[in-house]
């Protein structure tokens, strides 16, 4: 059978056809994908979450791994960051940005999460009974829905909710009547099991604990509400118990099996002082009020974060839920369309708690939620259930749909029938196509990758320049300004030539360096120097911003060159007596150099117990270059006398899990290294293990003996050695689990 004939003969089977028409789907509001040359850029207000945030992140995963470097940490953005935590057990993604280019890796990544929430939509709509069109429908809703739309920039999060329908699928089989309770029905039960445990396993490596929670909860709900009906109603309690048992561990075990992913996630959420306090106020900050609920049905009735017209309490992306008009109006009519369907209950109670999750403090199931569901307060964005809504309705309205297909075709004459079926269920199609198409596209504008991607002049002039860490102030300040003047992201041009100011995270695509850093979680002693998305620094008492110029006290400038940095990018010109003229470029962006060192010698140490006396001794202006500032009770150094030396601190070897320094020509006192604090880091002295010291609030320090040749910094975190064993043998054990249900099924099959 030739290629062509095989075409043919798939597309006469209707199944083949349904998955062609929903894979065509998926794509209705990103056609650019497929060219595999272009990168979406939504923007906001203070960055970019994709181009600034997890885009730049994972390329440095994917040139780590092409260099055969395990990317546990990263030097080129924060001083020093833990790469690895939340994105390393992310399969799809390092295997994309490590064997393509950067814009072809994006588009794949996109796309198999489109195909893979399209394709999961799909099939649990068939298994709910819905028709083929139906299916289609429930389909390209899920895939195009504004869920999807928006929260286009924040990949993990898409990686790990693009598995929750096939994971509910896998729930229905193994735990729902109609799989009988025979012995070859109860071996079925357990391989969708097994199945579940290597979707839950997929989430969590996915890297976004607050999605997996919500579908692990989601899992729980449903499998409930199916299995204790019959369970009661047949007396089936002796297959009921020990499947739900299976089930529990088959989700223990594939959370287990995410521990790459979540366990070095943990550590930085504690380093960054994640708490439940912090998650209870912004959950009050950013709330999804009753009227935010009407773009289920009219898209944009509360603005538009696309033109800056949208006002709301919540970030416009954490909101928008619309996904097709008749998506939302034939979701509400399978309540009465489709009420004796023994699914439509169920769903509709699953998306009414999950809308009861979504509006957070503005009812007060929120306060009963937080303080009794085990888990609930560890998250900020109860925005988030969304998704569970929007699936919920989408496969509503695929029953519905079905339902009003169902009862036409009783009304027609028989031998036209299926030709107004079909008629009438590709007219539904092309109205959600529409739909779709006219409303979300504006949310992702695509550019040109090859443009966007060139190195600017900036990063060019700097390269050619010894150089240590680029650092861009006040850098959220002027992307608001170019958010403003782009009128949301109508225009990009003023994005495009914000690059030249490398930040936040922009530094690493063309092999710079950077002290800024866009994380959703960032270490706390860099936060505290520097800040972030959520917290002023204790560097923003050196800055004055106005429309014209900024100015920089010298304290600034100071503590800059304590942490290493050697260029200043900024748009507009900058007033301090301890810079010198700048290199201006033709887009008005200016680069001051300044004498940073990421290594230095301090001659003496200023011992202080907490963060804030170290701030203040950080702005001192007795404190000297030559001297450091060592924060913690425990250190007892005190101040010491100046060693006689002849030279600086020389950096011999600057890898990723490794930094040397030669440092015969101190002769004693301080080695200071202008890298990020943080658990795994070990130091030693001429081979002898030191402790490290917490050096200026966010580096590190070591004494030096007066004999010291040479130090060694070396980043070994126990984590990852642990997660790695979890990972490999929770993964090991599903996958044993689904060879031996295989060998059950074939010695009963053969019985």
């Amino acid at each position: 059978m030739n290629l062509h004939t095989a075409v043919r003969s798939s597309l006469r089977n209707p199944e083949a056809r349904g998955r062609i028409l929903v894979s065509c789907g998926a794509f209705v509001v990103y056609p650019e994908l497929l060219t595999f040359q272009k990168l979406f850029h939504p923007d906001d207000a203070f960055t970019s979450d994709v181009f600034n945030g997890e885009f730049p992140a994972r390329v440095m995963i994917g040139q780590m791994l092409a260099r055969g470097e395990l990317p546990l940490w990263t030097r080129q953005v924060g001083g020093g960051y833990p790469l690895g935590a939340g994105l390393l057990g992310d399969p799809l993604g390092a295997a994309a940005f490590t064997l393509l280019p950067p814009a072809a890796a994006l588009s794949a990544c996109l796309i198999f999460i489109l195909l893979c929430a399209a394709h999961g939509a799909y099939s649990l709509a068939r298994r709910l009974g819905s028709s083929l069109g139906a299916a289609v429908f429930a389909g390209t809703a899920f895939a195009g829905s504004g869920y999807f739309v928006a929260q286009l920039r924040h990949l993990s999060i898409l990686a790990t909710v693009a598995w929750l329908p096939w994971g509910l699928l896998l729930v229905d089989k193994a735990l729902s009547s109609r799989a009988g309770t025979t012995r070859a029905a109860i071996v079925d039960r357990l391989t969708a099991l097994g199945m579940l445990g290597l979707v839950v396993a997929i989430q969590a490596l996915s890297g976004f604990p607050q999605s997996l929670y919500i579908s692990c909860l989601v899992y729980g709900l449903y499998g409930a509400c199916v299995l204790l009906p019959w369970a009661a109603r047949e007396s089936g309690w002796r297959v009921a118990v020990p499947v739900t048992l299976a089930a529990g561990v088959a989700v223990v075990l594939g959370g287990l099996a995410g521990s790459l992913s979540l366990m070095p996630l943990k550590e930085l959420a504690d380093s960054a002082g994640r708490n439940s306090e912090m998650a209870w106020q912004l959950a009050q900050q950013h709330r999804y009020r009753w009227v935010d609920a009407l773009n289920l049905f009219i898209p944009y009735i509360n603005g538009d974060g696309s033109n800056r017209t949208y006002q709301g309490r919540s970030p416009f992306w954490e909101v928008y839920g619309y996904s097709g008009l008749l998506t939302a109006v034939l979701g509400l009519a399978s309540l009465l369309l489709a009420r004796r369907h023994p699914r439509v209950l169920v769903l509709a109670l699953i998306m009414g708690l999950s809308m009861l999750a979504v509006l957070g403090p503005t009812t007060p199931a929120f306060q009963v939620l937080w303080t009794y569901l085990p888990g609930f307060s560890m998250f900020r964005f109860p925005t988030r259930f969304l998704v569970v809504v929007l699936l919920m309705l989408v496969l509503l309205a695929s029953i519905a749909l079905t339902e009003i297909e169902r009862h036409l075709r009783q009304r027609w004459p028989k031998r036209v029938r299926t030709r107004r079926a079909r008629l009438l269920l590709g007219a539904v199609l092309l109205f959600l196509v529409a739909d779709l198409f006219h409303h979300q596209r504006r949310q992702n504008p695509f550019v040109d990758a090859k443009r966007w991607l060139e190195p600017p002049p900036t990063a060019r002039y700097i390269k050619e320049r010894p150089h240590g860490l680029v650092h861009s102030p006040a850098h959220m300040t002027f992307h608001g300004r170019a958010f403003g003047r782009a009128n949301g992201w109508e225009n990009l041009e003023p994005f495009y030539r914000l690059r030249s100011a490398l930040a936040p995270n922009l530094a690493p695509l063309w092999g710079l360096s950077s002290i800024d850093l866009y994380s959703g979680a960032s270490p706390t002693p860099w936060r505290t120097v520097w800040g972030d998305h959520n917290a002023l620094p204790l560097a923003a008492t050196g800055i004055a911003v106005t429309p014209s110029e900024m100015t920089l006290t010298p304290g600034y400038i100071s503590l800059a060159r304590t942490f290493g940095v050697t260029h200043l990018l900024v748009p507009h010109p900058v007033v301090s007596a301890e810079l010198g003229p700048p290199k201006i470029f033709a887009d008005g962006t200016r680069v001051y150099e300044i004498d940073g060192k990421r290594a230095y010698w301090a001659h003496s140490a200023v011992s202080v117990p907490t963060e804030l006396h170290a701030a203040a001794a950080l702005a001192s202006v007795d404190l000297t270059r030559e001297e450091v500032v060592l924060l913690g009770p425990e250190v007892q150094h005190g101040n010491t006398a100046p060693p006689r030396r002849s030279g600086s601190p020389i950096i011999t070897d600057l890898s990723t899990n490794h930094v040397r320094v030669d440092v015969r020509c101190c002769g004693g006192g301080y080695l200071v290294l202008a890298d990020t604090y943080y658990p795994g880091w070990t130091v030693s002295i001429d081979g002898r293990e030191a402790e490290l010291l917490r050096a200026n609030i966010a580096g590190r320090a070591v004494r030096l003996p007066a004999s010291a040749r040479s130090v060694d910094f070396v980043y070994a975190p126990v984590v990852y050695e642990a997660a790695a064993l979890a990972t490999l043998a929770s993964l090991l054990l599903l996958l044993l689990w689904l060879v031996l249900c295989r060998v059950a099924h074939t010695r009963l099959s053969g019985a």
